[in-house]
């Protein structure tokens, strides 16, 4: 009988040798070289064999941890082209080119989750958007991060600096896309005034912001950002935070007419039960 580890290499088979079992110290220590050198334990078959059978490292680690890896390697990439591409605009002085750059870095992070850091590259286009279009791309992006923190009660200062925008005039006879854009987008401004009230217990002033914002949220996927009301708060939520918010503080007269005689907002809230009318 062949020791434990041992290979008899007189005998001679087509099938692969079993995986050698390394002996107990104690019977080593028994046996030793006394079988002569023909028993003995062959080290080069032994590290050739565990060479082939042995998994390779990629193949042992658990797969979710190799896909993390792989993403975080193609989210670095990623923002080092973004950030060269920054630091490119900055060193010739290229305003536009800076502007985007700050956008890009934000959108990346929010993408990533990192909503702190989207936060911080959006504001730092505060001094590049004096145009009032990029102005009011500004105030939409700092608004939807800071909804999504959620800073509620910071928010409240760039609504009203968005509803002064020159875009949204709406003194200024338009054709009617450019209508329902501007109707959209002061919808959204709206909108936020309403959240920060609601978050400050102002419960009067935040459904007079709903009830007002929520007919002009039929148009909340025009143009700019169509998914915006997506990522901060869906039409049908905007009318359930009026009517309750409405049922709370409004009386009689002011339910019925900012409310109940709505038919867009008991449309969007009879799925949710909510008793509005």
């Amino acid at each position: 009988m062949l020791p434990h580890g041992a290979r008899c290499t007189a005998a001679a088979s087509d099938a692969p040798p079993p995986d050698p079992a390394p002996a107990p110290p104690r019977a080593r220590a028994q046996i030793g070289d006394r079988l002569g050198p023909e028993y003995a334990q062959d080290a080069a078959w032994i590290a050739k064999t565990d060479k082939v059978r042995r998994p390779p490292l990629a193949r042992l680690q658990p797969p979710h941890l190799t896909r993390r890896r792989w993403f975080a390697q193609a989210a670095k990439a990623q923002y080092d082209r973004i950030d060269q591409d920054l630091q490119v605009s900055k060193t010739n002085s290229m305003k536009d080119g800076i502007r985007m750059g700050c956008n890009d870095i934000g959108d990346h992070h929010e993408r990533r989750g990192d909503l702190q850091a989207a936060l911080k590259s959006f504001i730092r286009n505060r001094d590049y958007s004096h145009p009032a279009k990029y102005e009011l791309e500004f105030v939409l992006n700092v608004l939807r991060v800071k909804v999504n923190i959620p800073h509620l009660h910071q928010i409240e200062s760039f609504a009203m600096k968005g509803e002064k925008n020159a875009l949204l005039d709406q003194k200024v006879a338009d054709a009617p896309d450019v209508a329902k854009t501007k109707a959209a987008l002061s919808a959204r401004m709206k909108v936020c005034c309403g959240l920060a009230s609601l978050h400050a217990k102002k419960y009067k002033s935040a459904a007079r912001k709903f009830v007002v914002a929520e007919p002009e949220l039929q148009y909340a996927n025009a143009q700019p950002f169509p998914d915006w009301a997506k990522h901060v708060v869906a039409p049908r939520d905007v009318a359930i935070y009026g009517g309750l918010c409405a049922l709370a503080e409004f009386d009689r007269p002011e339910l019925k007419k900012l409310v109940i005689d709505v038919r867009l907002s008991r449309r969007r809230c009879q799925p949710c039960h909510v008793p509005v009318g």
